[in-house]
């Protein structure tokens, strides 16, 4: 029997859709945050009682919400439902941005279970990363500043295919894409996709092996983020911490951890905070802070009633007895 929408489901549906339209990271996080406490039961089929144009709309929002959980085959079920409900209808934007984060689950696997570090994925291993390239643009040779801004869905699969292609050690994938990405980030309006970029770069000298430069980056953006200033900041506190465990200073880390868990926790976004918690627990036994994490993760308990069981949940119930 096809799942039962709710009016409550229906409205947040269209609440993330629309944030996800207008390019609201903020709006879009809560409505996430609202779906696994209040509608996440009904599984990654679509309800019955959605409206067909909303039926991508929900594996979105539903992917999203199962990847900050843990729930990695709920994540990858809900961006296949995506693909399939996308092809069938002949939806060519949804069908791209559903398969580019197909293409990034294929990436993390590699990542987990093939890459022995030595060298980059074969395409033979990395089949969706092959295919979809050739749909996606790219750019060599000089800068070209985007005067009008490319199709969103075209901007979202971009970038998550370099993420996968970097992930995967595919230079020649990444870096005409992420060329593409900056100029993209030079069109008018562009705010949060400067941000992103940013850290794009940021993440490309580290795989470099520039982590001063690439902190530096960080850290500049996090004191003048371009577009939405929560997300972005909480994303480049997270990027600065991991830096920082790379290096060594676990007490900086636990600092910016700190720092994110509280600034997304005052601005009602549970799911980004539990991220935050979350790397904060290896990082704080190291240091040997055990009430200082038990007090954090506490605080953050309560704001999880109604949300699914999950690996991330289960990590911060266990750092909060």
């Amino acid at each position: 029997m096809p799942a039962t929408a709710s009016p409550e489901l229906t409205a947040l549906v269209r609440r993330h859709a629309a944030a996800v339209g207008a390019d609201d990271p903020l709006t879009a996080r809560r409505a996430e945050a609202d779906y696994a406490r209040c509608c996440w039961s009904g599984g990654h089929r679509t309800p019955e009682e959605l409206s067909g144009d909303l039926s991508g709309a929900f594996h979105d929002l539903r992917r999203n919400a199962a990847s900050v959980l843990g729930l990695d085959k709920e994540s990858h079920d809900s961006a296949m439902a995506w693909a399939g409900w996308a092809m069938t209808r002949g939806d060519g934007p949804s069908a791209l941005r559903a398969r580019a984060r197909l293409v990034l689950d294929e990436a993390i696997r590699w990542a987990r279970h093939v890459d022995d570090g030595t060298g980059s994925a074969d395409i033979a291993d990395v089949p969706l990363l092959g295919r979809i390239v050739n749909e996606l643009p790219a750019r060599e040779g000089d800068p070209s500043p985007a005067a009008e801004p490319a199709p969103p869905s075209l901007v979202d699969a971009a970038l998550r295919v370099e993420e996968a292609a970097t992930l995967v050690r595919r230079t020649d994938i990444s870096a005409p894409l992420a060329n593409w990405l900056r100029d993209q980030s030079e069109a008018p309006g562009a705010g949060n996709l400067v941000d992103t970029v940013t850290l794009m770069d940021a993440r490309t000298l580290r795989t470099a092996g520039d982590l001063p430069a690439a902190a530096r980056m960080c850290a500049r953006a996090l004191k003048e983020p371009v577009g939405e200033p929560v997300t972005a900041g909480f994303k480049f506190r997270l990027e600065l911490a991991d830096y920082s465990i790379m290096a060594g200073h676990d007490d900086t880390a636990a600092r910016l951890l700190d720092e994110a868990a509280a600034d997304v926790g005052e601005a009602g976004l549970p799911l980004q905070r539990l991220t935050a918690v979350r790397a904060a627990i290896p990082v704080f036994h190291r240091l040997g802070a055990a009430r200082r994490l038990r007090d954090m993760s506490r605080d953050l308990v309560d704001s999880l009633d109604g949300m699914p069981d999950s690996p991330a949940i289960r990590d911060v119930r266990a750092a909060a007895r």
